[in-house]
């Protein structure tokens, strides 16, 4: 009994030394902003990109609405880009990029900036591992709506769903994002054909400098032929003999191909031989 109470006593001081340093990782652990909806996490982690699912088919549009929450209120949501939200009467002076809106709140078909791009600030890492960031934006009267997005990393959704947690205290809202993209290093390349992905790959240059060399070939023959040895009609075309010859080689090499794999003997093999 005496050895359990000893080994009990040197235990708890190891688990609250563990306890500590679990939290303290927790409060220091960062993410620091290197754009609108990009962090790098300070321990080591990698980066959490959210540029892909910002990425709508229409220009300057929401990438994310959430369901109604329990205060009848839906949001609109784009990590990356301002966008334009209407309201019911299709007119619209507050979602805007001019306002440079990040997040939009419709509420009773009123819309309300609820945060803007570049008030985007970027928390520590909570004990979940979800990174949050928050925005702000003034409104009408001299108050601040703020909108913190929890990031929740959830490989199983792509591009991601957006809900909503409501509103307390009041103007302050609770939203989470989970996605792919909200785990480090998910989605750091951009899609094929975006304008930020850069750069021809290497079929096409091989095809650009193949092309190049066959201009270059009976361009430079032609002229060569032409001013140096005076030719004149066919007789510009260079290695004139070969090319009117490639036809039967090719056709030469499919019959030799095909005798090949039927087990049969080619035509030039049915010849005598001398």
């Amino acid at each position: 009994t005496s050895q359990v109470i000893m080994a009990s006593l040197l235990a708890f001081p190891c688990l609250l030394v563990l306890f500590f340093f679990q939290n303290l990782r927790s409060v220091d652990s960062t993410c620091v902003r290197q754009s609108n909806c990009a962090c790098k996490n300070d321990d080591g982690r990698g980066i959490v990109n959210l540029t892909l699912v910002a990425i709508h088919q229409k220009t300057q549009a929401a990438r994310f609405m959430s369901e109604k929450d329990s205060n009848g209120s839906v949001f609109h949501y784009n990590p990356c880009s301002p966008f334009t939200e209407y309201g019911s009467d299709h007119s619209s002076n507050v979602c805007t990029p001019t306002n440079d809106v990040a997040v939009c709140q419709v509420h009773d078909n009123i819309l309300y900036n609820a945060g803007k791009q570049n008030t985007a600030t970027f928390s520590g890492i909570s004990s979940d591992d979800s990174v949050r960031v928050v925005y702000t934006s003034s409104v009408s009267g001299g108050s601040t709506k703020t909108t913190t997005i929890k990031l929740h990393c959830d490989e199983s959704k792509y591009p991601g769903v957006l809900t909503s947690s409501g509103e307390y205290p009041a103007n302050n809202y609770r939203l989470i994002l989970s996605s792919k993209c909200c785990c480090p290093n998910a989605c750091q390349k951009a899609p094929s054909g975006n304008s930020s992905g850069g750069g021809l790959s290497a079929g096409s240059i091989l095809l650009i400098v193949f092309f190049v060399l066959v201009v270059v070939y009976f361009v430079g023959g032609v002229l060569y032929l032409k001013f140096a040895r005076g030719a004149e009609g066919v007789e510009l075309v260079p290695n004139r003999t070969f090319w009117g010859s490639l036809p039967g080689l090719i056709k030469d090499g499919v019959l030799f191909l095909i005798g090949k794999c039927r087990g049969t003997e080619s035509t030039a093999a049915q010849y005598e031989k001398i």
